[in-house]
This record gives C-alpha cells, structure tokens and sequence, in this order.
C-alpha cells in the first residue's frame, strides 16, 4: 500500500512537473511573441516619429493659418464689439427718453389736477384742458415714437396705452358733467397704467437682454462651427497643396536626371573628340617627319648625283621607289584624314542635334513648370477666393441675423 500511495505520488509530481514544462514552453512561446510584438511596436514608435515630424510641420503651416484666421477673428470681434456698443448706447439713449416720457406724464397727471380744479369753474376752462391734455399726449407719443424704434413691443403698447387716454380724454370732453368723477377714474387707472407699463418695461427690458445674450451666445458658436469648418478646409486644402508640391518636386527630379544623362552623352562625345584630335596630331607629327627624312634624301642624292651619277643611279631608283612609296603613303594619310574629318563633322552634327534636343528638352520643361506655377496660382487664388466668399457670406449672415 505504501508503496502504491508512493507511486501515485510520483505519477503526480510527473504530471505537475510536465504541466510545470508546458507552462515554461507556453510562457517561453509568450516571450518571443512579446518581443515579436516590442520589435514591431518599435517599428510603429519609429513610423510615429516619423508621422510626428510630419505633424509638426503640418502644425507650423497651420500655426501660420490660425494667425491669419486669428487677425480675422480679432477684426470681426472689434467690429461685433463696436455694434455692441451702439446698441448699448442706443438702449440708454431709450432708457433716457423713457425716464423723459415719465417726467411729462407727471407733468400731465399735475396738469390733470389743475384741470379738475377748474372743471368746477367753467365748462370753457375744462374744455381748453382737455385741448392741451389731447396735445401734450400728442406730442408724448411722438417722441415715444421717435425714442423707441428698436423697442417695438414696447411701441404698440405705448401706443395702445395712449390712445385708451385719448379716447377717455375724447369722452371727459362730452362729459363735462361727470368730470369729477371721471378724473377720479383717470387718477386710478393711470396709477394702474403706470405700474403695469413699468412692469412691462421692466419685463420686456429683461427679455430683450436674455434675448441678446442668446444672440450672443448662438453667434459665438456659430463663429466656432465655422471656423472649425475653416480649418478642416484649410487642412484639405493644404494637403492638396503638399500633393501639388511633391508632384513638382517629381517632375523636377526626372527632368534634373534627364539632364544630367545628356549631358554624360555630351562629356562623352567630348572625350572621344578629344581623343580624335590628338590622334590627328599624332598623325601630322609623322607626316612631317617622313617629310622631313625625304628633303634629307633628296639633299643627299643632290649631292651623290654631283659625285656619283653611274654608281647612284641604283639608288635614284630606289630613292624614286621610296618617293612613291612615301606619295602612297601619303594619300593613305590623306584618305585617312578625309574619313576622320568626315567622321568629326558627324560627331559635331550629333552634338547640335543634342543640343538642340536639349534646349527643346528646356524650353519644354520649362513651359510645363510655367503651367504648372500657373495652376498652383490659380488654385491658390481660387482657395483665397473662396475664403473671402465664405467671410463674406458670414458677414452678412452675421449682419442678417444682428439686424433681424
């Protein structure tokens, strides 16, 4: 039994030491996937650099276009701070003929107390009253009118206001009887009046300046919205732009190669008509020495033929025999020299239609960089354009929406 129990025991520490095996491989097979992972992680880390690099020149061009758009930004806050001012101005210039406007309705409601105070007088006095009650309300209403043309809420019910007191001012003059008891009523309803138009004013006054805030408000994010829309398509148009640039840059490398390999042809060319030449001088130089040796033996048999003329008459003819020699020499030099010439005045042909290849090469190229500094003008023009078109319409939607 011990025995048993102690094998059990030791199949089990096998099998735990085999699961402890598997582990270590499963663990050793996680370690190379992670520095499989590390490896390709610092590949990423590097293309990110490289993209950072990218990005923060992409972000300096955007720096310089957030400046532009910045001095927009400051030139249309001026100008909606300046309308803001005006209408800050306008709504005191209110609020004094307001205050005015209440200030003549004292000087009515005093005007209403001396009336009834000589109603009891005479019907004529009374009368006159309610002329001049009927003119001042007039002329109250028209600076009301005059005074609030950006308060038109207010207005109408000014005008309602004034016009219930013209009719009930229309209906003392009938009455002239019951003045006393009508100018009671007036007193009551105007104290009435008075506090409601107040209420309203003050009601209303905190309406068009929630109102305003509002506006304020819905502007402001409106000017954010467009310009975030501004500088996605400031963004858009900068990488067509960087496109544009680096198909340029192409272009110009393939024409710079296309040079330089014409010009190795010309350099070549060059070589092999140096090389032509000096092989030409080469030549003359032996020409005039086997001119050079047969004015020697011509010297030489003028003198033999002096002394001997039977004995050197052998060597006349081989001296004659040298003569042709030399004369079909030289018009194998001669052809020689017809067949190089002919040959340099080809390579020199070769050279001008390479180089007027060249210069057509050069005018082509540089007609096509033209085009293309045309284009890239065009294209920048037209994105300014279209900037100014959208500033533009945002004005006037701005002012659209302040004026409404």
């Amino acid at each position: 039994m011990v025995i048993d129990s102690l094998n059990l025991e030791l199949q089990d520490s096998a099998s735990k030491i085999a699961c402890l095996e598997v582990r270590i491989k499963g663990e050793e097979e996680q370690k190379k996937s992670i520095q499989c992972q590390l490896f390709r992680e610092k590949q990423v880390l590097e293309k990110l650099q490289t993209d950072l690099q990218a990005a923060n020149s992409a972000r300096e061009h955007a720096g310089e276009l957030l400046k532009i758009s910045k001095d927009e930004n400051r030139e249309i806050r001026c100008s909606f701070r300046n309308r803001e001012n005006e209408l800050l101005v306008g709504l005191r210039k209110s609020e004094k003929e307001l205050a005015d406007a209440r200030i003549r309705e004292d000087k009515l409601k005093t005007s209403l107390a001396e009336i009834e105070d000589r109603a009891e007088e005479s019907s004529d006095k009374a009368a006159q009253a309610a002329k001049q009650l009927n003119f001042h309300i007039d002329d109250s209403s028209r600076k009301m009118e005059e005074a609030q043309k950006n308060l038109h809420r207010t207005k109408q019910e000014f005008k309602d206001y004034l016009q219930n007191a013209e009719g009930r001012a229309i209906k003392a003059e009938k009455e002239l009887a019951d003045v006393t008891d009508i100018n009671r009523k007036l007193e009551v309803e105007l104290t009435k009046l008075k506090m409601e138009s107040e209420q309203r004013l003050s009601d209303q006054q905190t309406k068009y300046v929630n109102e305003f805030n509002k506006f304020k408000e819905r502007e402001i994010s409106d000017m954010t919205t467009s310009l975030d829309s501004l500088r996605t398509q400031r963004q858009v148009q900068d990488e067509a732009l960087e496109n544009l640039a680096d198909e340029l840059h192409s272009t110009r490398e393939s024409r710079d190669v296309e040079a330089k390999s014409a010009q190795n042809t010309i350099i070549k060319l060059n070589e092999d008509l140096q090389k032509t030449l000096q092989l030409l001088k080469i030549e003359r130089e032996k020409v005039r020495d086997l001119n050079m040796e047969i004015k020697r033996s011509n010297a030489s048999l003028k003198a033999s033929q002096k002394r001997i003329v039977v004995v050197e008459a052998d060597r006349i003819k081989a001296t004659e025999d040298r003569r042709k020699e030399v004369e079909n020499i030289q018009a194998q030099l001669m052809m020689e020299k017809e067949d190089k010439l002919k040959k340099v005045e080809k390579c020199s042909r070769d050279l001008d239609s390479a180089r007027e290849l060249l210069e057509q090469e050069k005018s082509l190229c540089s007609k096509e960089l033209l085009m293309l500094e045309k284009g890239l003008h065009a294209s920048i023009s037209a994105i300014f354009s279209e900037r100014r078109n959208h500033q533009s319409k945002l004005r006037e939607e701005y002012y659209a929406n302040f004026s409404i």
